[in-house]
């Protein structure tokens, strides 16, 4: 994994001109949807808990960061070099930098957020799904296969992240700057899970029989790494307010598969697509 953070050059996104979190900010409007986060933070007064989802979307973005820089550009960068997904290399390159973007765009949000709702102080210090996702891929660089581990971990981010996006659709009534982000980056990630559902089979067909049991194995193991238990950002909000968090099934802001449950669903699913099979109809 790279330790270090992604250094962006502000002058090739111009684009980003046209998200001004700061001058569009209303202290009346909220900053993330209500019904995408606990119930727990209702009991607050309505001026705390506009702070409190304040911190939901300083949270969000920091988990955007987070995830890729960590996982996605390094991850990127592996598939635009090899040769079995050479032939889309300029595309795996335009995913970087439109990750970029999102970093760029997420730290922004997150200086405007902090300076708006008085969350300077606010800190999320440990991040249980980076540390989980961490352990995936060091426990297969033990084994020698560490690389396709990180390749399989950003196959697995980047096809199931787009169900975190519902929960932060333009219909809701929040900062306009923070809608269009949100939709700028739904966008993006909406192009990147189609660049990878179309890349993956003809880089899957390629690893040797070994090599596909531990790529799937690796699909597994970052699905499980994503229900790690203390994985939500919620307790840490919720002991910034004084309020003990009860654990609560909600749409988390950083792992988009939450339920253990739903594990072997999603794992089908997307061992389905690496294989070229459709994905079964849904019973009635």
């Amino acid at each position: 994994m790279k330790d270090t953070d992604t250094i962006v050059d502000t002058a090739r996104f111009p684009r980003l001109d046209q998200f001004d979190f700061d001058s569009d900010f209303n202290a009346e409007l909220d900053d993330f949807p209500r019904d995408a986060v606990p119930s727990f933070l209702s009991v607050l007064p309505e001026d705390q808990y506009r702070v409190a989802l304040g911190a939901a979307w300083l949270a969000y973005n920091e988990g955007v960061m987070l995830g890729e820089r960590d996982f996605v550009i390094p991850a990127a960068e592996m598939f635009a070099d090899n040769p079995a997904t050479r032939d889309r290399a300029a595309q795996f390159d335009r995913v970087v930098v439109e990750e970029e973007l999102h970093i760029l765009g997420s730290m922004r949000a997150c200086e405007s957020v902090r300076l708006q709702r008085g969350l300077q102080d606010l800190r999320f210090p440990h991040w249980h799904v980076a540390d989980a996702l961490n352990d995936v891929q060091d426990s297969a660089a033990r084994r020698g296969y560490g690389d396709l581990a990180m390749l399989a971990i950003c196959f697995t981010f980047e096809a199931t992240i787009s169900s975190s996006f519902p929960h932060l659709s333009r219909d809701r009534v929040i900062q306009p700057s923070h809608s269009a982000w949100v939709a700028r980056h739904a966008e993006d990630e909406t192009e990147h899970t189609r660049l990878f559902l179309r890349t993956m089979p003809d880089f899957f067909s390629s690893l040797s029989y070994t090599d596909q049991n531990r790529f799937v194995g690796a699909i597994n193991s970052t699905l499980v790494a994503m229900c790690v238990p203390g994985a939500s950002i919620w307790p840490t909000v919720g002991e910034y307010f004084g309020l003990r968090y009860e654990n609560e099934v909600v749409a988390d802001l950083v792992a988009p598969v939450t339920s253990l449950e739903r594990v072997p669903v999603v794992s089908l699913n997307l061992h389905r697509a690496l294989l070229r099979q459709p994905a079964p109809e849904p019973k009635e």
